[in-house]
């Protein structure tokens, strides 16, 4: 179920924003693997793929995208809080107003609710496609295949991620986790047309912290 959406007036961090009352979505996306030695636990549990250890940014980020992705991260928080995946996601026009943000909202059973897919239809629905590719969309973990699809169709802009695929996935090794049913992708994988900035070593241990404590492990 949609939350209610707040009017472009209302303020929000100091921006104008669109958003949605943070209740009730998802960002369940599975990633691939952080680390090398991780990468024979993670192909015995099924997660395979390009195995690298990202240790610095794909990209140069700007002070204004750590600003975006530690709100993103802020979102994960609350998602995780309220019974979510931890993961959070935001829309920034080419203007820099935050259009639109929301967080994972799978808990009551739609495994689809995940924050990016919701962007997508959100866009979709209300910007043009020039608006579209003009805009920037930061989370803090990198799109799973479906939202990656989702982002490409409807002709939006630069991805910008806290932590990758690769890093989930070394992480849900380690501890063991099931993998889901779609394999895990990078971005690029999916949708190689979209430009993509991540990750930010700033943000890695808050975002391993969280998703430790989904999975009730000892963060170390």
């Amino acid at each position: 179920m949609l939350g209610t959406v707040v009017g472009a007036g209302q303020k929000c961090l100091g921006r104008t924003i669109c958003c949605l009352d943070l209740d009730h979505r998802h960002e369940a996306s599975l990633a691939a693997v952080r680390l090398l030695g991780a990468t024979e636990s993670a192909t015995r549990l099924g997660y395979r793929g390009t195995m690298t250890t990202p240790s610095s940014p794909v990209c140069d980020l700007a002070e204004v995208d750590r600003f975006h992705l530690r709100r993103c991260v802020d979102l994960a928080e609350r998602a995780l809080a309220e019974g979510d995946e931890p993961f959070g996601s935001l829309l920034v026009d080419a203007s820099g107003t935050v259009r639109f943000e929301d967080r994972n909202r799978i808990k009551d059973g739609d495994a689809t609710q995940h924050p990016e897919f919701a962007i997508a239809r959100w866009a979709a629905q209300n910007l043009t496609p020039a608006e579209r590719a003009a805009s920037v969309v930061y989370t803090s973990g990198e799109h799973c295949a479906m939202c990656s699809a989702a982002h490409a169709w409807v002709g939006l802009g630069r991805i910008v991620f806290a932590t990758s695929t690769e890093q989930l996935m070394g992480w849900l090794a380690e501890w063991g986790v099931t993998p889901g049913p779609v394999r895990p992708l990078p971005i690029g994988s999916v949708a190689p047309g979209v430009e993509v900035c991540g990750p930010d070593p700033e943000l890695t241990d808050r975002v391993h912290s969280l998703h430790a404590q989904l999975h009730h492990v000892d963060a170390g």
